[in-house]
């Protein structure tokens, strides 16, 4: 599970369907979404679930650990190592394949929808904290 379905879903495209002064509150809106769906599909105790959001500090994935904690699952930190130019050309590439898509081609997604311009790659990249001692298990992304 991840917010950009939900996010684009009723809201469309970021800078592209919608203006960008949108994306905090259609955001938020797809969160609220993700942590209920969790919720409700800890209390049917049937199934494995993955949560692939940006865990971006240790707050935001301490809030999420104990919210699977409390309603009865098991939660395993795993964190994609990638350094900076594997990023930027993951992010390049998708830039690319998207704008070679009609406006209309349902693969234009949340996925494909982001500009990171570098000034905003570099305020996400330094605010980043990385799990340290929190029971996380590392894959170094090539």
């Amino acid at each position: 599970m991840n917010d950009d379905p939900n996010t684009t879903s009723d809201s469309a495209l970021k800078q592209i369907d919608y203006p960008e002064g949108k994306y905090p509150e259609y955001q938020a809106e797809g969160l609220q979404h993700v942590k209920a769906q969790l919720i409700r599909l800890l209390g049917e105790k049937q199934k494995d679930i993955v949560l692939d959001l940006a865990f971006w500090n240790r707050k935001y994935r301490e809030e999420y650990k104990e919210a699977i904690t409390k309603h009865g699952g098991r939660w395993l930190l795993v964190f994609l190592d990638a350094d900076k130019e594997v990023l930027r050309r993951r992010i390049a590439g998708r830039r690319v394949q998207r704008d070679a898509l009609s406006l209309n081609d349902k693969r234009r997604d949340g996925d494909s929808a982001f500009d990171v311009e570098n000034e905003t790659f570099e305020m996400y990249w330094d605010g980043f904290e990385r799990p340290v001692g929190e029971g996380e298990i590392v894959i170094k992304v090539l």
